[in-house]
């Protein structure tokens, strides 16, 4: 993460725990907990074909307490996510797409902070035998009105393991 108010770069990692459920055909929610907080989210299939078209609409929140690197807080984000989606063979598949979110801190101390941002996400997905996926995903964005998640821009790496129930 880079903040450019405080002109600093700050790698930052987190272990987080999903669940999802299909509800419909083209309609699944999940759920993620993570160490400070929790995510509710839904994704809407919109177009099936070559490509899969979809919307992925997220709520979160969190709580952070008093310690030297973070402030007693309320975290709170809305965002969403234009998916679209390809299978480039029966192991692999791809997904790219536009990101947006709006995000609000709120310190015990008082006061308050807002920010929106824009980025994009580009994954991808294998299948290791019939239960078992691993799919790593990079993503960018950039604050463009307020100061939250931070002032400035953010590269996030990822990865994450799949099990299918």
């Amino acid at each position: 993460m880079r903040d450019f108010e405080q002109d600093s770069r700050l790698p930052i990692g987190h272990v987080e725990l999903s669940a999802r459920r299909g509800v419909a055909p083209d309609v699944d929610v999940g759920a993620k907990l993570f160490v400070a907080g929790a995510q509710v989210e839904a994704t809407w299939r919109v177009v099936r074909g070559r490509w899969s078209w979809a919307v992925a609409p997220s709520l979160a929140a969190a709580r952070t307490a008093n310690t030297p690197a973070t402030v007693d807080a309320i975290h709170a984000f809305a965002g969403v996510a234009g998916i679209a989606s390809r299978p480039l063979s029966r192991r692999w598949s791809v997904s790219v797409g536009p990101l947006a979110g709006w995000g609000l801190f709120w310190p015990r101390t008082g006061g308050h902070a807002q920010g929106l941002w824009l980025g994009a996400f580009a994954g991808a997905e294998a299948r290791l035998g019939a239960r078992w996926r691993v799919a790593p995903e990079l993503s960018v964005y950039r604050v463009v009105a307020g100061e939250v998640p931070i002032a400035g821009a953010a590269v996030q790496l990822g990865a994450a393991v799949r099990y299918d129930l």
